[in-house]
């Protein structure tokens, strides 16, 4: 069935493009161009999963997208059932320093660090991360807040050096990172993933505000 969901699939969006492809799992994405994100596509078994990098927004063209793979995947599959449906945003800002990145998630007041010598050890925090998970049986969600420096290091494949420049770049990044879900499976039929992915998107960003500001 794996040929007859992907060309379902292209037909609403064309600018996707396979990029692995094997019996138990196939992936589709974009790279960037007129949708000024990348998206990525993957089916195997168990699972369907949309991801994207820069979305618009609204989240609408992704959330369009998501619907469409889930619908697809599930008319051809003979799939009655989601197991798990959930929607993951990443929200990211880059400091100059770790240092500065660190104060801002001490600011939120949710986690504190000592100034004095701890555990043997007297120096600033190298990192910072906090997690809570909450789920009612219903609904659920897991939420983590980091402060953390990410090494980026990429060189170009064997002869493409002097076309391409190497890239080796620090970052002082925090990250506040929402994992919502449905913690109970759900018929397909009794879901609608736009509408779903709307509604948790707008609760996912103004509970992480009120969350930032302690």
């Amino acid at each position: 069935k794996v040929g007859v969901i992907w060309s379902d699939v292209l037909r609403l969006a064309p600018e996707l493009k396979m990029r692995h492809a094997e019996p138990n799992r196939t992936v589709f994405e974009t790279e960037g161009g007129a949708l000024g994100q990348e998206i990525q596509l993957t089916v195997q078994p168990g699972s369907a999963a949309a991801t994207a990098v820069l979305p618009e927004k609204s989240l609408g063209r992704f959330a369009e997208i998501a619907e469409h793979l889930g619908s697809t995947s599930a008319n051809n599959l003979g799939v009655t059932e989601y197991t798990r449906v959930g929607l993951r945003v990443s929200f990211i800002r880059d400091f100059d320093t770790l240092e500065a990145a660190s104060a801002a998630v001490l600011s939120t007041g949710r986690i504190t660090a000592a100034e004095h010598a701890q555990f043997g050890v007297n120096a600033k925090p190298a990192g910072i991360e906090y997690s809570i998970r909450r789920d009612d049986g219903k609904n659920g969600f897991v939420l983590w807040l980091k402060a953390q420096p990410v090494q980026i290091d990429w060189d170009p494949p064997y002869g493409f050096g002097p076309f391409l420049k190497s890239v080796h770049e620090k970052r002082n990044r925090v990250s506040i990172e929402v994992d919502s879900y449905l913690a109970a499976s759900v018929l397909v039929s009794q879901i609608r993933i736009t509408d779903w992915i709307a509604q948790q998107y707008h609760i996912i960003k103004r509970d992480s505000n009120r969350f930032l500001e302690g």
